[in-house]
């Protein structure tokens, strides 16, 4: 029996010996899992100051956006009635040139009969 005792004392102090060397790795497990934990926590508060900075100069680039777009606009219209001025002007123009062209005929068809009558 004293030897089953001793046995029994060996293996409940290997036993012992196991639990605590599963127990410092559960431990040790736990204080990496903890630091992991920390580390995306801080990770994650760092996104969400970047996520807002991002959402702060997209709304900057939408009211420069916003007021480009409304400078083109007012670009486009003014573009707009300037055309339609100068299609006016060549309108006149054209008007003016045929005008023109019919007096120049005119006159040519005039001095070619004075010159054949006068030679």
């Amino acid at each position: 029996m004293a030897e089953a005792n001793g046995q029994g004392q060996g293996n409940g102090g290997d036993r012992i010996d196991r639990i605590d060397e599963r127990l410092e790795k559960l431990t040790a497990r736990h204080e990496a899992l903890t630091q992991t934990v920390e580390i995306i926590a801080r990770m994650q508060k760092k996104n969400e100051e970047q996520f807002g900075k991002t959402g702060e100069n997209i709304e900057r680039l939408a009211e420069v956006f916003a007021g480009e777009h409304r400078q083109l606009l007012t670009a486009q219209v003014v573009l707009v009635a300037r055309m339609d001025e100068l299609r006016q002007a060549q309108a006149a123009s054209e008007a003016r040139s045929k005008e023109q062209d019919e007096r120049i005929g005119v006159l040519v068809k005039m001095m070619d009969e004075w010159i054949r009558r006068n030679p």
